[in-house]
């Protein structure tokens, strides 16, 4: 590593050490339980990556990290939407048509070199992380269409996934046209990137634990003619 990915390494962990701490603060996980076990897994991962050098290692941290992040998904779509089932049913849907749409891609376009941002792997992370992203902002549409009620932490806990997983989305795909030459660009790209979502969930524990209930952070729905609770 030189200076630049070195300090982005410790920002980064300090930052997720410092949210780790905030969430074991009494209720403050029931938040959202999946990313918890992100932040606790990213970090304990990210140390032995630092320690252990292993590439096989690093490929299964942030494939199973990809994973925790369709499992925080699931949870915010549940919490989130829980008074509107159809909304939550529509998100979820598409979810599903998002998952079923990237493995045709994925079978339609099959990597076969081993070098890590060309192979099989590589491929599985990148879909993976773009499902989620396509779920994330399918999420955000419906929040601002019926103008829901959502809590700041959440706010704050999707805008931190807005900001991390469309760039490092946009670096995989850069990284996948100009080659192996823009390898480190592409992972200062996403280091930056990550650091500043950290950041921006540090908000998420720390105004929750000004406000034990926090209130919502957006206008309430019940003027809005096209409110799905009317619908049912």
């Amino acid at each position: 590593m030189n200076k630049l990915q070195q300090a982005l390494a410790v920002a980064g962990l300090v930052l997720n050490f410092i949210l780790i701490l905030l969430a074991l603060r009494k209720g403050q996980r029931k938040i959202c339980y999946s990313f918890f076990a992100y932040l606790t897994v990213s970090f304990v991962s990210s140390l032995i990556v630092i320690r252990t050098n292993s590439r096989q290692f690093y490929v299964a941290k942030e494939i199973f990290l990809d994973l925790l992040t369709i499992a925080i998904v699931l949870e915010l779509n549940r919490k989130i939407f829980k008074l509107f089932p159809r909304v939550r049913m529509t998100n979820f849907l598409g979810l599903v048509g998002s998952i079923l749409f990237f493995l045709i891609y994925h079978w339609l376009t099959p990597q076969t070199n081993v070098e890590w941002w060309y192979s099989l792997r590589f491929d599985m992370h990148s879909k993976i992380l773009q499902t989620a992203c396509a779920v994330f902002l399918i999420m955000t549409g419906s929040i601002l269409y019926y103008r829901l009620q959502i809590t700041i932490p959440q706010k704050y806990l999707i805008l931190g996934f807005l900001v991390s997983q469309f760039p490092m989305a946009l670096g995989f795909a850069i990284a996948a046209t100009t080659g192996r030459d823009s390898r480190i660009a592409v992972s200062y790209f996403n280091s930056i990137f990550f650091v500043l979502a950290l950041a921006i969930w540090a908000r998420v524990y720390w105004q929750y634990g000004k406000n034990p209930d926090p209130i919502p952070s957006t206008g309430g729905c019940l003027d809005n003619p096209h409110d799905p609770g009317k619908a049912q």
